[in-house]
């Protein structure tokens, strides 16, 4: 997932990168999902690493839910992609 990152200074001791925005947090969140099927937001919160804080990802899956993107229940999130649907996990959330 890092390859999205755009880097902005590196030498030999340290790297500078652009930090994400809430809706390239999204996108890389509905992209894993599509990929990977059913994961927890333990898992997601794992595989975006120091790419995304677990308060930002929270709400890019807020504002996925309300866009329609993804439909939360009570332990599940399920998203809509065009010829099946994906389910995410909740283990954390709220």
């Amino acid at each position: 997932m890092s390859s999205r990152l755009k880097k902005l200074y590196e030498d030999r001791e340290i790297m500078v990168i652009k930090g994400l925005t809430l809706n390239e947090i999204q996108q890389l969140v509905l992209d894993y999902v599509k990929k990977k099927g059913t994961v927890s937001f333990h898992e997601l919160r794992k595989a975006l690493g120091s790419m995304a804080g677990e308060d930002r990802l929270r709400r890019a899956l807020r504002g996925l839910v309300q866009e329609g993107k993804l439909i939360k229940q009570k332990r599940v999130y399920y998203t809509y992609a065009p010829d099946f649907i994906v389910t995410i996990s909740r283990e954390e959330e709220d």
